[in-house]
């Protein structure tokens, strides 16, 4: 299960997210950021992995793909910072 928050601040609109990153909640992501894409095109976006404690290939895969169109990756805890680094020192 992935718990998703969106926070939509004056120039800037912030993912967090909580749990799992895998499975159908991949694709749930990428609907949340395509729908916040049309809606704010002009925000930065920023997405912080908070207390997230796993994320399938499937997911870093998405958080890749969307940190090369300049999403900032923000993370909380082990788990997140080492996908984060990882997901960083790749592109």
């Amino acid at each position: 299960m992935l718990k998703i928050t969106i926070h939509n601040e004056a120039v800037l609109t912030r993912f967090e997210l909580e749990g799992k990153l895998s499975g159908p909640w991949v694709e749930e992501l990428k609907k949340c950021w395509q729908a916040a894409l049309v809606a704010a095109p002009d925000d930065a976006f920023q997405i912080h992995l908070a207390d997230v404690i796993f994320v399938d290939e499937a997911g870093k895969e998405l958080l890749a793909a969307l940190h090369r169109q300049r999403v900032a990756l923000t993370a909380q805890g082990l788990v997140a910072e080492a996908v984060v680094t990882e997901i960083i020192a790749l592109s």
